[in-house]
């Protein structure tokens, strides 16, 4: 075609002009177009400027929202309700209190107004106005009888009511707008509404009321802040009633600590409903493990504070109660509840009590003996349950009591041999029912074993005369190995070996100095005849060609 023709020309610039604006428009979306070189000699795309720009640009108005729009709106807010509360302690100083009240509880209705007018305009501002509202609702109510010279509702009861009012409308719009924020500031009212009115049955019901509605909350909408919160809230009313009031510090007044108990009691049984709550999406077993924690240690270190403030003389029914209510409990959470963790927590709780009971009852050292029968009673439940959980804890409070009682108590010949009498037979326990518990390793039961290896030698040596020590020890020595015969068990074996080798090195080490000549001829001939029976039937009987352990053995090391 004739570069020169007039039609060829005008389809070069059409097709020229088509081109730019595809260029352009590219530009401007971002879209990649054949590399170009700047004036630098720098390879670049033509739309690459251009998107970093708009990038950073929405990335600055970005931030610039986030800082102009929500939070000046914030700060001015909290501005706007610290500004009105001076403007309403000036105007009630000024000793017009009726006026003041006016003033509040107009102004409580602008905000109102405009919170519900910028609704459909600016979402978070008409939250946050409506928020300063109800917040400055409950302070306007509180000082119409509370912290005033001059109330205008001079009856308490009517001054209780009326926040009361403002607290049912808190939680009606919380769980109407579904805001936790709401529902924590209604539970947070209701914890001051029972601090202010320092009245004794309303100040602890309401630490219970506050339980019962984290609690409402957690199951209904699993908010769990809210929750945590509210443990705190709770038991600290019953911390801040013995504050308010020290004349109740008097030991002789059991009523009214009786009754702080059964409010106390109360409190904890509404959180322990979490226990029974069905497995969610939105609920996690840690989150619920954690929070069992959380409430169980603030209800112990709360009752403990009582116990050595009131009764150091006379807790015992009452752990008695506590025991009851959580071994019930956990027979209903294994019936009930969809968390097997659940059961294992309420029942260990409850042996504890059992425990701090039984100490009540017999004292030191005699405690020990009962708490260690007690294990046996323990590891049974663990096998009703099934409860690996149970079984760990058993044996970390077992371990616990037997090291407490040595460091602390006295010694008692009965009580050293029960926690090895207890040590074996929870060993056998658990080696019986070792597939019904899902128990995957040896572990807990070697523990139990060395237990009763080390206080069986412990026991002989606190309970006989010095030069009986070793022959007793030798004797023990002869009981392992037949155990070992008897059960097939390597581990028995071993002990006996172990209990060879102990009787021979106090034999040498101790009693060669200490003891007559008479028992230290005994003692020799007794451990060289145990000894060398031992051997000669470990290497006739025990060792195969290869020199491998006898098949008939259940256990290996």
């Amino acid at each position: 075609m004739d570069e020169k023709n007039p039609e060829y020309s005008q389809l070069i610039t059409k097709l020229n002009s088509l081109e730019e604006r595809i260029s352009s428009i590219e530009g401007k979306l971002g879209i990649a177009t054949p590399a170009e070189f700047t004036k630098e000699g720098e390879h670049t795309l033509p739309g690459d400027q251009s998107t970093r720009k708009t990038t950073e640009e929405s990335s600055h108005a970005s931030f610039e929202s986030s800082i102009g729009g929500y939070g000046l709106a914030l700060v001015g807010n909290i501005v706007l309700l610290f500004g009105i509360i001076f403007l309403w302690q000036y105007i009630h100083h000024l000793g017009h209190p009726l006026y003041s009240f006016l003033f509040g509880y107009a102004t409580v209705a602008a905000i109102f107004a405009a919170a519900k007018y910028l609704r459909r305009i600016v979402a978070k501002i008409s939250y946050m106005f409506a928020l300063v509202g109800q917040l400055l609702l409950f302070y306007f109510t509180l000082h119409l009888h509370y912290y005033t010279d001059t109330p205008v509702v001079v009856n308490q009861a009517a001054g209780i009511l009326l926040l009361f009012v403002v607290i049912a409308n808190q939680v009606y719009h919380s769980i109407k707008k579904k805001s936790e924020i709401y529902a924590g500031i209604a539970l947070t009212m209701t914890f001051i509404t029972g601090v202010v009115s320092d009245t004794t049955y309303f100040m602890l019901s309401t630490a219970v009321l506050t339980a019962a509605g984290s609690v409402y909350f957690f199951f209904r909408f699993g908010w769990k802040t809210t929750f945590i919160i509210s443990i705190f809230l709770s038991f600290s009313v019953f911390i801040i009633w013995v504050l308010k009031n020290p004349g109740l510090l008097d030991v002789t007044n059991l009523t009214m600590h009786h009754i702080c108990n059964l409010y106390l009691m109360a409190c904890a049984a509404a959180f322990s409903m979490v226990a029974l709550f069905p497995k969610k999406e939105t609920l996690s077993k840690s989150f619920l493990m954690s929070s069992v924690l959380v409430y169980g240690m603030s209800f112990s270190a709360v009752l403990m504070f009582f116990v050595f403030t009131f009764f150091m003389n006379s807790y015992v029914i009452l752990f008695v109660a506590i025991s009851v209510f959580c071994i019930l409990f956990s027979i209903i959470l294994k019936k009930f509840s969809a968390w097997d963790f659940s059961p294992a927590f309420y029942a260990m709780y409850g042996f504890v009590a059992i425990s701090v009971s039984a100490y009540g009852l017999f004292g030191l050292p005699y405690v020990f003996l009962l708490l260690a029968l007690q294990s046996l009673l323990v590891l049974a439940m663990s096998l009703w349950f099934r409860s690996q959980m149970i079984v760990g804890l058993n044996a970390a409070m077992f371990f616990v009591l037997l090291i407490t009682y040595i460091a602390i108590s006295e010694s008692a010949d009965v009580i050293n041999f029960s926690f090895a009498l207890v040590a074996f037979l929870t060993a056998r326990f658990l080696n019986l029912k070792k597939q019904l518990l899902k128990l995957e390793t040896n572990y807990l039961r070697n523990t139990y074993l060395l237990v009763m290896f080390i206080m069986v030698l412990y026991s002989l040596h606190k309970a006989l005369p010095d030069q009986y020590i070793t022959l007793s020890w030798t004797i023990a020595a002869a009981v392992f190995f037949f155990f070992n015969l008897v059960l097939k068990n390597i581990k028995y074996r071993l002990m006996a070996i172990f209990a060879i080798i102990s009787a021979a090195s106090r034999l040498f080490l101790v009693d060669l100095s200490r003891i007559s000549f008479a028992y230290r001829v005994i003692a020799f001939l007794f451990l060289a005849l145990i000894s060398i029976s031992i051997s000669i039937y470990y290497y006739t009987r025990m060792k195969g060609k290869t020199g491998s352990e006898n098949p008939g053995d259940k256990d290996s090391i």
